[in-house]
């Protein structure tokens, strides 16, 4: 999700290499990945069950150094802020998504709003 990639390889591939690389825990991450995302990733995905990242509960992934800075009792209650890249790509697609209709667009916020309406989901 931090790239657009899957770590270990394409969903093109054909699902028998997939699962050669997994047990080999041949893991494509770019470069460009901080020491923790890579350290975080790699933990959440180690084939041993019981050393895996999140085994002995939420806290553990948590506490990883990746999610310094989350207040995670103000996400819980909705107060965390939404960071500005993300709005900044809402607001993005947004607007090239109504580049040609007539349709204005006040807020990306209230495009977002339908998608808490959990009817959706009930089908899904």
């Amino acid at each position: 999700m931090l790239c657009g990639e899957m770590p270990f390889g394409s969903w093109r591939e054909n699902e028998l290499d997939t699962v050669a690389k997994i047990a080999k825990r041949k893991l494509n991450l770019p470069e460009t990945f901080s020491p923790d995302a890579v350290d975080l990733i790699s933990k959440l995905l180690d084939v041993e069950e019981n050393t895996r990242l999140g085994s002995q509960g939420s806290d553990s992934v948590k506490s990883h150094s990746w999610f310094n800075g989350i207040d995670w009792e103000a996400l819980r209650h909705h107060a965390f802020p939404v960071p500005p890249e993300i709005v900044s790509r809402i607001t993005q697609y947004l607007e090239v998504r109504y580049e040609d209709s007539s349709a204005s667009v006040e807020s990306p916020l209230e495009e977002v709003e339908e998608l808490n309406v959990p009817e959706w989901f009930e089908d899904w």
